[in-house]
């Protein structure tokens, strides 16, 4: 039977090894699907940018 630390440190080894092991296989997703070709009509972004009206600002008083 496990006494309180011992059980605090096999949890911590637990998780550890579970985060570890995570890591490893999302790295290994990513790796592989990293030249997939995507369908860009499926993924576009459109982004607005404000136009700025230059004209406003070049003539300023130094």
């Amino acid at each position: 039977m496990l006494n309180k630390e011992q059980f605090k440190n096999y949890s911590y080894f637990l998780a550890s090894l579970i985060l570890f092991l995570a890591i490893i296989i999302y790295s290994g997703i990513i790796y592989i699907n990293w030249n997939k070709e995507i369908n860009r009509d499926e993924v576009a972004v459109e982004i607005n940018l404000p136009v700025i009206d230059w004209n406003k600002y070049l003539n300023l008083s130094k």
